[in-house]
């Protein structure tokens, strides 16, 4: 059914990455129910699940892709050793805060702020790294390093976007 509507559309539906899951709120209380894990999927560099929220409504939830974070991680850290030296300081700090907050901006959902936290932690260590490689002797140690990010601070990690709440068709 799905592909035939694509398919009117000159789009196909690949086999080997579709799969048809259980998923929902009535698919979560069915899985309470028989003890059992309810399925994830990933998509658009989330894992998305279905969850309880603190008032006990099931709701989606969303977590950034572990595999994504460590690339995003990794790809900051090439650029940031390529750019230590070609750059002036305060290019280089624009540039680290532009991308922190085009990060923040797409995976910035409610429920994902413990993943947000850790992507900045990793960032502010990066940071620290690279600043001490800009000479031959070291420019900071940790404590100075936090005095010095009071007047260049990165961006903090926001939530940009709230719950997407599951509603039943059949109450």
């Amino acid at each position: 059914m799905l592909s035939a509507r694509l398919a009117k559309f000159g789009l196909e539906v690949s086999q080997e990455k579709s799969r048809l899951i259980e998923f929902g709120k009535g698919a979560y209380w069915r899985s309470k129910r028989r003890g059992s894990r309810l399925n994830t999927f990933d998509f658009l560099g989330f894992t998305h699940y279905v969850t309880r929220s603190r008032r006990g409504c099931v709701r989606l939830g969303r977590k950034t892709i572990g595999k994504r974070m460590s690339r995003a991680l990794t790809d900051l850290n090439n650029k940031l050793r390529q750019l230590r030296n070609a750059m002036p300081f305060r290019a280089l700090y624009e540039h680290l805060g532009r991308r922190l907050k085009g990060y923040y901006n797409y995976y910035g959902f409610a429920g994902n702020s413990v993943t947000l936290r850790k992507f900045h932690h990793a960032v502010r260590k990066m940071w620290f790294k690279w600043l001490n490689r800009r000479s031959q002797r070291k420019s900071f140690n940790w404590q100075e390093f936090k005095a010095f990010l009071v007047y260049f601070s990165l961006p903090e990690p926001r939530i940009f976007k709230g719950y997407a709440w599951i509603h039943s068709a059949s109450k």
